[in-house]
């Protein structure tokens, strides 16, 4: 019997044929009684960005259904056209549309080519996804993005000093001009400086408790200091504009680490469709350890320079012998979460793996330990084979962030299970399930949670309020979990 999608939605082929050109543009029709395209065109512009998101939820369905049926090109199709499909939206000129854009390309990244189990992709399939998405369409920077809107509220503000308060960036609320000026009139130049310096980052919103008195003291300076009137209502409209701003610029850090964890994630799974297993935690000579798991990847990151650079370290010495020290600062921008470098020093990295008997990478030749059962793969410097986890194995974590930080080359720089068991930023009670924040082994500087690179070759934030007992089955690939 036939399925809705045996035969595939048709506007899904047309976006994806369309995405695949160098530009894309969704067609805007000029509503009745509008004059031109040119007024109100956010308004115009958000009914198509948001309907973005319904095509990406559509692709994300399609995606799921090609996988399950064993296609593995077909799903590869779907992830990059919804790929392809962010990075469009990105680059429309409004901070409402590159924050849609970085979601749908979220969406994507979640998207594992490893998710059906029975049907595994091959070491070329996972090598063409990476090329594909090296290959893909550049969006916005976060400073491009917020400069489009900067000259988007400046045309705003100046067709209000025009007297002419409907503008392509009528978004600020005519209530704030009636509320500061009465009618007064406002020193123009004062608020399209100040503007300019909140946007661009060298003037930031104080924090404010008004008191009676102050509230007073506003109005009062309001009613006869035109200075004063000026820098308060564009002190207002800040408070309005700014928080988008702030966030855009973290949603593209976590954006840029979601990105760096999908292409680790991928070259694990590369390593192990071409040598059977993934890579050890750390490699071994003389019984001791000798390199991280980082240094053994670089070659299936799908960079040349990095393959370059595993061929110049000597991995017969230790990670820290003469020769090989020089390499202690020139860990890959790969390895280095954008928002947490802040937290950083040269060639330090914050990811790892988390080591165990039951997790994906073992304790190296510990049989047993604190969290009980057998380690598959416990022969020193070897890896493990995902084939000897379980069927509910698809979300379980290869990847994780961490809020500590080490060097990259170090192979002691890793968190083990009962590090990591704890929680995501903290302790989450399991009875009254008040979390307790803390600087845990595993966690980020992000908001609310952190990034993990899974099994399935996807990446997912999880919340740090995730349930302790789902959190370490995650650990450890023994519940199916829906992300």
């Amino acid at each position: 019997m036939a399925t809705g999608w045996d035969h595939i939605p048709p506007v899904l082929d047309v976006i994806s044929n369309a995405v695949a050109k160098p530009a894309f543009f969704q067609p805007l029709v000029v509503p009745e009684g509008h004059e031109s395209l040119q007024q109100n065109l956010v308004e115009m512009l958000l009914p198509p960005i948001q309907e973005s998101r319904n095509y990406a939820r559509e692709l994300h369905i399609r995606f799921q259904y090609r996988l399950g049926q064993g296609d593995i090109d077909g799903a590869i199709e779907n992830k990059m056209t919804t790929h392809r499909l962010g990075r469009h939206i990105q680059n429309h000129p409004t901070l409402v549309a590159y924050l849609v854009g970085i979601a749908i390309d979220g969406i994507s990244y979640s998207n594992g080519i490893a998710g059906n189990l029975e049907v595994q992709p091959t070491a070329e399939q996972i090598r063409r996804l990476m090329k594909l998405q090296s290959e893909l369409l550049p969006g916005m920077t976060a400073k491009e993005a917020i400069e489009s809107e900067r000259l988007l509220v400046l045309d705003g503000l100046q067709d209000y000093a025009r007297g002419r308060p409907s503008s392509p960036a009528d978004n600020i609320p005519p209530g704030l001009v009636r509320f500061w000026g009465g009618g007064m009139p406002y020193d123009w130049n004062i608020v399209m400086s100040r503007a300019n310096k909140y946007i661009s980052g060298e003037l930031d919103m104080e924090p404010r408790t008004p008191s009676a008195g102050s509230t007073v003291w506003w109005a009062f300076s309001s009613l006869f200091s035109r200075n004063m009137r000026s820098k308060n209502f564009c002190d207002s409209l800040a408070s309005l504009f700014l928080p988008a701003t702030q966030a855009l610029r973290e949603a593209k850090r976590r954006h840029d680490c979601t990105c760096n964890l999908q292409q680790i994630t991928l070259a694990m799974l590369l390593y192990h469709a071409e040598q059977g297993t993934l890579p050890p935690a750390y490699s071994v000579g003389n019984g001791k350890p000798l390199h991280s798991w980082r240094v053994l990847l670089l070659p299936y990151l799908g960079d040349e320079s990095l393959a370059k650079l595993y061929g110049q370290i000597r991995l017969d010495e230790p990670w820290d012998s003469e020769h090989n020290r020089p390499f202690h600062t020139q860990c890959p921008a790969i390895y280095r979460c954008p928002t947490s470098e802040r937290n950083m020093q040269p060639g330090e990295t914050n990811y790892c793996v988390i080591r165990g008997n039951e997790t994906p990478f073992g304790t190296n030749g510990s049989v047993s330990g604190s969290d009980g059962g057998s380690d598959m793969g416990s022969t020193p410097g070897t890896g493990k084979a995902l084939s000897g986890f379980g069927p509910e194995s698809g979300g379980m974590v290869l990847v994780a962030e961490t809020r500590t930080s080490g060097n990259w080359m170090n192979p002691n720089f890793d968190v083990t299970f009962d590090e990591a068991k704890t929680g995501i930023n903290g302790t989450l009670h399991p009875d009254t399930k008040a979390f307790t924040p803390s600087d845990t082994a595993i966690g980020s500087y992000h908001t609310g949670g952190a990034n993990f690179g899974l099994r399935n070759g996807g990446v997912n934030f999880l919340s740090q309020t995730i349930d302790p007992e789902v959190w370490q089955n995650v650990l450890t690939g023994k519940e199916r979990v829906p992300w």
